[in-house]
């Protein structure tokens, strides 16, 4: 309500697993990241039912010793472009996109995966 012009949410289903608490603060436009470390080599971005799935694979990448950083974008419109750029530059360029599109993908310098 406190937002000037068009705000797309992505919002879960119903039965399924709660990934923040109740007191996270959200933000219009910025997104969020669910795990991270030092050593990541992939950034997973999902959102609602797809931030769900970009968990799974990140812990199925961690048994094999691929750390995977997880970002929900929580906002489409607006998109955090300048968090998502930052945290694929952090993670070697590297994407998997679970639902969506990453446009000017070069900014990032490295491989985008769109399942």
């Amino acid at each position: 309500a406190n937002t000037k012009g068009l705000c797309f949410i992505r919002t879960s289903r119903p039965a399924t697993e709660v990934v923040y608490n109740k007191d996270h603060k959200f933000a219009i436009g910025k997104c969020n990241i669910l795990r991270k470390s030092d050593s990541d080599k992939v950034l997973l971005i999902g959102a609602c039912i797809t931030l769900q799935q970009a968990m799974l694979a990140a812990e199925t990448l961690a048994a094999e010793g691929i750390n995977a950083r997880v970002l929900d974008p929580f906002t489409i419109k607006p998109i955090d472009r300048e968090g998502i750029i930052q945290n694929a530059k952090e993670c070697g360029g590297n994407i998997v996109v679970v639902e969506g599109i990453i446009q000017n993908a070069k900014e990032c310098g490295g491989n985008i995966v769109v399942v």
